[in-house]
């Protein structure tokens, strides 16, 4: 996604992200934790496993995103 981002604008792909996966009801813990490890391996540390279906970690993520867009709140 970054590449694609970067031919699109520069500046657009330097902005802070915010990593979700989805569907974490669907895997295993074992899965769950090789996700885990896949991710910090490509220097990605900060990932919110959520499961729209059940809510489990939404709220969460809903407010690392707040913060990021108000932080002044």
């Amino acid at each position: 996604i970054r590449d694609e981002l970067r031919k699109f604008s520069e500046s657009l792909a330097d902005k802070k992200e915010v990593v979700a996966v989805n569907k974490i009801d669907l895997i295993t813990a074992r899965k769950l934790n090789s996700l885990r490890e896949m991710f910090k391996k490509q220097g990605i540390n900060e990932v919110y496993f959520i499961s729209a279906l059940t809510g489990k970690g939404v709220k969460e993520l809903m407010r690392v995103i707040a913060a990021q867009l108000y932080p002044d709140l």
